[in-house]
């Protein structure tokens, strides 16, 4: 292997120097640096492409997004009478974290109507693991033509960069029928329900419990 040691490589003429051909790799040792001095400038030009196969550390510290998966949701015939908690058929959304410390953000909203008074509750889901839910009861035959919205927001922590699957349960109470985006008469509809998973390089969550 040849070596050519100097302290400093200027151009000819102009002001650009050009290293090697097409195709040519340049190999970093390991250990080695490449420092770019105070008030310099590293540009990636249009077209060109800044790959990162390891760790890129410096860069204004966590919480940047790294994807956004949406599903929403605008289907008014999805119902159950379920007295127990089961699918909400295609409210669902895949993300596969691009690493294992990535936070999922996790926003969901959910239009529904009732034919039995106001009862609501439904489950979040990660794969198989409930992660989060939310339940209320408002009471009253007399409520049962009202739309109303169900929220849950929640960070989660997969810790995997295989694909994962969020998913919504719900359920029918009092021999009942719950309805996605309508009112139980089909008078009133709200869409879409939606589902929105944010992908974050990390999150600082604070848990307030008293």
């Amino acid at each position: 292997m040849s070596e050519i040691k100097v302290n400093k490589i200027s151009p000819a003429t102009g002001t650009e120097t050009t290293l090697g051909d097409a195709s040519d790799d340049f190999l970093l040792p390991s250990g080695a640096e490449i420092k770019a001095k105070s008030g310099s400038t590293i540009t990636i030009e249009s077209g060109a492409t800044l790959a990162n196969a390891g760790t890129a550390t410096g860069f204004g510290g966590g919480g940047k997004v790294l994807q956004v998966i949406a599903t929403n949701m605008t289907v008014t015939s999805r119902t159950t009478t379920s007295g127990s908690f089961v699918d909400l058929s295609g409210f669902t959304a895949d993300i596969t974290p691009a690493a294992t410390g990535s936070k999922i953000l996790c926003m969901v909203q959910i239009n529904h109507g009732t034919s039995y008074q106001h009862h609501r509750a439904y489950k979040l889901f990660r794969d198989s693991t409930e992660i989060s839910n939310t339940s209320s009861y408002y009471g009253g035959s007399d409520l049962a033509p009202q739309l109303d919205t169900a929220t849950i927001v929640i960070v989660d922590s997969p810790a995997t960069t295989s694909a994962v699957t969020y998913k919504i349960q719900w359920v029918a109470y009092a021999s009942g029928t719950r309805y996605l985006n309508k009112n139980s008469a089909a008078s009133y509809t709200a869409l879409p329900s939606t589902m929105t998973l944010i992908e974050l390089e990390s999150a600082t969550v604070t848990t307030v419990s008293s």
